[in-house]
């Protein structure tokens, strides 16, 4: 009974996180529209909302930052502490190493352009859909890269997400007795669901099952952390620059042969962690 119990934990974790993430943001609005009005008048408002539209990798790194110490704390009390605290955590990290770094880059490049072709089919099918998730992309400050882009997508989300999802939510979910493959698919389907829309969330659940993957691999999350990184980057300012000086016959053969490169990247990550799983 008390192994069940862990599901229970597993599901308490994603519905913290989700109300979280929509009642912070609701609080970072109504802080900055009441601010805005106190300094600025009526017109203040209005002012305030046209500079959190502009600056939208502010508003994301504030909500993240605002949500990372729940998983902080929790994923530390629940397992990190168990592991030798805060001691154990450059260990784990060397889990990793050079090799590692480089099996994980290689993955998450064959990864971004796989999703790519699967995101290619899904258009054909949904094209309403995918409208719309373009639309959100060049809504939402990806592609604006700055130093503030840097915390809100290649540092922040890692950190968090990978808490929540590899970290608390798979980790509860096999302390209860799941087999880790069926714990990452339910972790990645949740992770798919937490982006709140549908083409965001196929590509998400990929990527969740990937991240899922890595952790377990190398029994760490720095691992899942770093390929979120990877992906984040590649899959804005790398994809931005394939599709600005890059012609269209060598994009073909990137994406011809990112299914080769995934496989034998998974392969190679597989083979290299045989002797790295058994270390705990």
């Amino acid at each position: 009974m008390k192994k069940k119990y862990n599901y229970l934990l597993a599901l308490a974790v994603f519905l913290v996180i989700m109300i979280c993430f929509n009642k912070f943001g609701y609080i970072i609005s109504y802080l900055a529209a009441i601010g805005g009005s106190l300094v600025m008048g009526n017109n203040g408002t209005m002012v305030v909302y046209e500079f959190l539209m502009s600056h939208l990798n502010l508003v994301s790194a504030i909500l993240y930052f605002m949500v990372l110490p729940i998983p902080a704390l929790w994923y530390y009390l629940a397992f990190q502490l168990r592991e030798g605290g805060i001691r154990a955590i450059p260990g784990k990290c060397r889990r990793v190493g050079l090799d590692g770094c480089v099996l994980i880059a290689l993955f998450t490049f064959g990864m971004i352009h796989v999703t790519s072709i699967i995101l290619a089919i899904v258009a054909r099918s949904l094209p309403d859909a995918m409208d719309n998730y373009q639309n959100l992309i060049e809504n939402s400050g990806l592609t604006e890269y700055s130093l503030m882009w840097v915390f809100s997508t290649l540092i922040l989300p890692p950190l968090v997400e990978e808490m929540i999802f590899r970290g608390l939510i798979q980790k509860y979910l096999e302390r209860a007795g799941m087999h880790w493959i069926l714990a990452n698919v339910v972790q990645a389907v949740l992770f798919g669901v937490f982006h709140q829309n549908l083409i965001q969330g196929i590509y998400a659940a990929l990527l969740g099952f990937a991240l899922g993957f890595v952790a377990h691999r190398y029994n760490t999350l720095a691992a899942s952390m770093l390929m979120h990184m990877f992906y984040n980057l590649m899959g804005t300012l790398i994809v931005d620059l394939e599709s600005r000086f890059l012609p269209a016959i060598v994009m073909g053969m990137i994406i011809l042969i990112s299914i080769p490169m995934t496989v034998s990247a998974v392969t190679l990550i597989c083979l290299t962690t045989n002797n790295k799983k058994t270390e705990v």
